[in-house]
């Protein structure tokens, strides 16, 4: 019996012994690859690298683990589409320089829809496992999905809320700040659908989606000591600018009067008194439990996501004393910071009496037991830091270095190896400096000088580039960053990350040429046009002329009157050609920049009336009311007046062409809100599809076919009047409903409105009161 039961254990040993190396064996020559929304600097990351490493340690028992590259889409900081496509470049360039990988590991909303984008592009047939994920409808339409599982990281608001009623039990109302990045909106979504009844307080949003941060200062610095807040998001505002979380911290600390709550994970002293949240570290970890199970074999859809974040109370008791908040509020099984333990009854000064004797014979020994605990805690500190730091280099896709003095290599991180293919040791001892005469670097002396003056100083540098030959005499491109390293006072090197843009620096130089060529393509256009405009421009006058001399029968009667009719059809034609020319010219000397305004001060009220009689005959014959409404308070405006007259008369002729017999045309000139000048034509036209409205500025556009057919035209008006309307630093606006009406709204900036000089003020005043 005991043979067996032996036997049994040993058998039961071997095969944990053989589990555990069967993982082992199938992880450690896996590659995956970790794209994270955000950057190496953001407050989450480095926690969420520590909990993917833990989860790999957890799975494989102290296994080899698998080879990690991370990248970083930066969205917090730059979040835009442009940048999206960048990232996308990079991406491409360096998975085709790696070997493939078996998994990806996405971090946060904005890699997560990356990933769906791609699974059938960059990471068609990879497995991909989600972490940290706040938009729960999006990750719970993933169940079952052949490529996709993962983890929700849910903010439970209505749990902040209740630990904010039960500290503030006497408040009414809240205040919660968003702001404009993706994340930050689905938090904000689902404050808002949280249903009222559940809702202790009457919530106020202090959103940046619609303010800036220093519009939320303002905000902040105004509200009652009483009322609480809960900042929910505040890294970005709606003009794209960013912020980091130490500075949205020390804002909140320098504003606000009242105690604030936070649902992400906090430091003792960051400021906020507490709130219900989920640790990213745990996020990692969940994930990287996932992805071994897929690299084990199982399959993605027999592994469900994980819809529950494990979130806890997190409380800062120090804060609650601060704002005098009722510490019996705080949850059972909460994790408080900065706790103190509490001997009811007894009298604080006999507890230290007896704390202080009880010192005073166990000095020695406690001496001694806190330098050993200290020595302890000290090494153990410094391993984690180090072992930190070695994760963090092998999956960053930068290299570190440190030099002597001279910028001569002494280290170089086994990264560069991965990313350029060269052996670390063969550029140990040898400086960039010594490639200053390459071809490339030759043509940037500015740039080497400033950067000597850098190191001369003993300065930190960043984001210096330059050409180096590799071993095959390739060139190659780097960009390097580095900061002092001093002992004592003494130089005694540098240290700092580098990076290669060989690939980065070819689609540059490639845009570059495409611009160039584009531009020159441009200015090309332009000029013939300019050119042909000029030459047809001249025969066409003395058409127009002598079919004048033939309608005016200077030279007598004509016998027949069709040749009459046909002289008249000729002068029209004529007209309309070189009306047609003149905006082709106007419109090629624009883009070539030949056009120079005659600027001078002009009385818009006089100019804008001139505008309306010039074109009094073409709207009598056409049946049509012309209204004018100018305030007589109106100032006067500095510009080109030919170049704006030539702008509102190309739109009342437009107006005139697509305005019904019986209609209303209405030219007005008012102040507008920014201390600028709005002129407005609006009329009750056939108007314009919202598909076409942005079509019909460009050159050669107009609205639908059927209109070009009926009205004629060749679509030059509104461009035209757009460039010259620009070329004042104004802007031209066109808002239409079809079938109904039409506005377009000339902008003047602020600038360009002057005072009238007394005598023109009286003979604009007295043309008014005469109009």
């Amino acid at each position: 019996m005991r043979e067996r039961i032996l036997r049994f254990a040993v058998l039961v040993m071997m095969a944990i012994v053989a589990a555990t190396a069967a993982h082992a064996t199938v992880l450690h020559d896996k590659r995956i690859l970790f794209i994270s929304s955000y950057h190496l600097g953001f407050h989450s990351v480095p926690k969420q690298i520590e909990g993917i490493r833990a989860g790999f340690d957890d799975f494989l028992k102290g296994g080899t683990q698998p080879l990690i590259d991370v990248e970083f889409m930066d969205t917090k900081r730059l979040g835009s589409a442009v940048y999206g496509r960048v990232f996308r470049e990079s991406l491409v360039a360096k998975l085709g320089a790696v070997e493939p990988y078996d998994l990806v590991i996405v971090g946060d909303d904005n890699a997560l829809d990356f990933a769906l984008e791609e699974r059938n592009g960059l990471i068609k047939g990879l497995p991909v496992v989600f972490h940290s994920v706040n938009n729960v409808a999006k990750a719970a339409s993933l169940n079952d999905d052949p490529q996709f599982t993962g983890v929700v990281e849910e903010l439970s608001l209505i749990n902040t809320l209740d630990l904010i009623k039960r500290l503030l039990p006497g408040s009414r109302k809240l205040y919660a700040i968003g702001d404009a990045t993706p994340t930050g909106r689905v938090n904000m979504s689902q404050l808002t659908s949280i249903p009222r009844e559940q809702i202790p307080f009457e919530i106020v949003t202090l959103s940046l989606d619609k303010m800036t941060h220093e519009d939320l200062a303002l905000s902040l610095a105004n509200l009652e000591p009483t009322d609480p807040v809960l900042l929910v998001s505040a890294y970005r505002d709606y003009t794209g600018r960013s912020r980091s979380r130490s500075q949205i911290m020390d804002m909140l600390a320098v504003n606000l009067r009242a105690p604030f709550f936070h649902p992400i994970p906090f430091q003792p002293g960051d400021g906020p008194v507490g709130g219900y949240v989920v640790s990213h570290f745990e996020q990692g970890k969940a994930a990287a439990l996932m992805a071994s199970q897929i690299l084990s074999g199982t399959p993605v859809k027999d592994i469900p996501v994980l819809l529950k974040s494990p979130n806890r109370y997190l409380v800062d008791m120090d804060a609650v004393k601060r704002f005098g908040l009722e510490e019996d509020g705080v949850p059972e099984g909460a994790i408080r910071f900065n706790n103190e333990a509490k001997f009811a009854g007894l009298d604080i000064r006999v507890i230290w009496v007896g704390a202080l004797f009880i010192l005073f014979e166990t000095a020695l020994i406690a001496m001694l037991v806190i330098n050993h605990l200290y020595r302890r805690r000290a090494r153990i500190a410094l391993k984690n830091s180090e072992r930190r730091f070695r994760d963090i280099a092998a999956i960053s896709s930068d290299w570190f270095w440190e030099s002597d003095p001279d910028l001569r290599l002494t280290e170089l991180s086994d990264r560069f190896e991965a990313v350029s293919g060269e052996s670390p040791l063969s550029r140990l001892g040898t400086s960039h400096f010594q490639y200053e005469r390459l071809e490339w670097n030759a043509g940037r002396e500015n740039e080497w000088n400033n950067h000597r003056a850098q190191i001369d100083a003993h300065a930190p540098f960043r984001n210096f580039e330059y050409a180096r030959v590799g071993p095959d005499g390739e060139r190659r491109y780097e960009r390097i960053s580095g900061t002092p390293v001093f002992d004592k006072g003494v130089l005694t090197g540098y240290r700092g990350t580098g990076t290669d843009i060989t690939g980065e620096l070819e689609r540059r130089n490639q845009l570059l040429d495409a611009i160039n060529e584009a531009d020159l393509a441009n200015r090309t256009k332009s000029a013939f046009l300019a050119n042909m405009s000029h030459e047809l421009r001249t025969p066409l006058n003395a058409i127009i002329g002598f079919s004048e001399i033939l309608t005016g029968q200077l030279f007598g009667k004509m016998e027949n009157d069709r040749y009459l009719d046909y002289a008249k059809d000729i002068n029209e034609t004529g007209k309309h050609l070189l009306t047609v020319l003149n905006d082709l010219l106007d419109i090629s000397r624009i883009e070539a920049g030949f056009v120079k305004l005659d600027e001078g001060v002009i009385d818009i009220r006089r100019m804008l009336k001139s505008c309306a009689r010039m074109l009094g005959d073409r709207v009598a014959e056409a049946s049509l009311d012309l209204k004018l409404d100018i305030p007589g308070d109106l100032p006067a405006l500095f510009g080109d007046e030919t170049r704006l007259r030539q702008v509102l008369i190309n739109l009342l002729i437009n107006s005139v062409k697509f305005t019904p017999r019986g209609g209303t045309i209405h030219m007005r000139a008012l102040l507008a809100d920014d201390g600028g000048i709005n002129i407005e034509v609006e009329d009750t036209g056939v108007g314009i599809s919202p598909e076409d409205l942005e079509r019909v500025m460009e050159p050669f556009q107009q609205a639908e076919q059927a209109l070009s057919r009926r009205y004629g035209g060749v679509g030059l008006g509104l461009s035209l009047a757009r460039n010259l309307t620009e070329l004042h630093g104004g802007t031209i606006t066109l808002m239409s409903e079809q079938g109904s009406w039409t506005i377009i709204r000339i902008h003047l900036p602020a600038d360009r409105v002057r005072a009238y000089p007394p005598s023109e003020q009286r003979e604009s005043d007295s043309a008014t009161a005469t109009a």
